[in-house]
């Protein structure tokens, strides 16, 4: 198949793709829009369904998808050096594949944008909890990390002096939700329901 063949026939796909990528972007400017009508609606909602739907498996979809991805990767790269060893790898095959990747990480985008990256265009938690915003600058910051470093060897020492085991993630998990149903008194935006913790099947690695 020609190139020109082949984008006729992906033609209404690319439009449709790129015109989601520009809604998309023009849409997600406005952050109090998004705030209101995708994080507190439906993002909301979308996010219940999600965890009421997949919430009661004990390991991470999303963990197995990204393995799927990446076997699928794998197939694709030894496929095509596969096609380049045997000489079978032409500039029109070159130019399909090319326009085939761009148009899945479009898709990606845009799927990404949906499932939950338009949460980093909302206002945010500081906007929430009615927080002022000062200026802060680089000698700021390094002393914010000096002090949340030093937090953490105090809390160190103590466990070791306790002779204390850090809480496995089972317990890390209970007392997070605790402390969220804690917060929810007295922000009713924190409420987390149902809960849906998970520890990635890719750890250790």
């Amino acid at each position: 198949m020609s190139i020109k063949a082949f984008l006729n026939k992906k033609k209404w796909s690319w439009i449709i793709a790129l015109v989601l990528v520009i809604v998309i972007k023009f849409w997600s400017q406005n952050h109090y829009r998004v705030e209101t009508y995708y994080t507190n609606e439906f993002y909301h909602f979308f996010a219940l369904a999600l965890r009421g739907l997949l919430g009661w498996i004990p390991f991470s979809i999303g963990d197995v998808l990204y393995f799927a991805a990446g076997c699928w990767l794998l197939w694709k790269m030894i496929k095509n050096i596969r096609l380049l060893f045997k000489r079978k790898f032409t500039k029109s095959i070159f130019f399909q594949k090319l326009w085939k990747l761009l148009f899945i990480l479009v898709t990606i985008y845009i799927v990404f944008n949906i499932f939950w990256g338009l949460n980093y265009n909302r206002k945010g938690i500081a906007w929430q909890l009615h927080l002022e915003k000062p200026a802060y600058d680089t000698t700021n910051l390094k002393t914010l990390q000096q002090l949340l470093l030093q937090k953490v060897n105090e809390t160190k020492d103590v466990l070791i002096a306790q002779n204390a085991f850090y809480p496995d993630n089972k317990n890390l998990f209970r007392r997070a939700k605790q402390c969220y149903d804690a917060a929810e008194k007295k922000y009713p935006f924190i409420q987390y329901k149902p809960p849906s913790v998970k520890s990635s099947l890719y750890g250790e690695p």
